[in-house]
């Protein structure tokens, strides 16, 4: 009789997602939150209001289960 070797199938390290690293940026603390910079601020900005070009220019914050998805592409959750 011949003996069958057990074969282990070991689980894969959970990679960082890259192109989210250079986009996303992480505030620190307990509960980081997930900021991304508006899109339409590139091009076109004299057909665009001052305040809108100022609007766009501030960082926006992740949220919901959109977030939580991020959290696990980056290995933060």
């Amino acid at each position: 009789m011949s003996k069958k070797k057990k074969i282990r199938m070991s689980q894969g390290k959970q990679r960082t997602h890259k192109s989210a690293v250079k986009r996303i940026k992480v505030t620190g603390g307990k509960e980081p939150k997930l900021l991304h910079r508006h899109k339409g601020r590139r091009h076109n900005i004299s057909n665009k209001s001052k305040e809108q070009v100022r609007r766009l220019s501030r960082m926006a914050q992740f949220e919901g289960a959109f977030a939580k998805k991020l959290k696990q592409l980056l290995g933060i959750a």
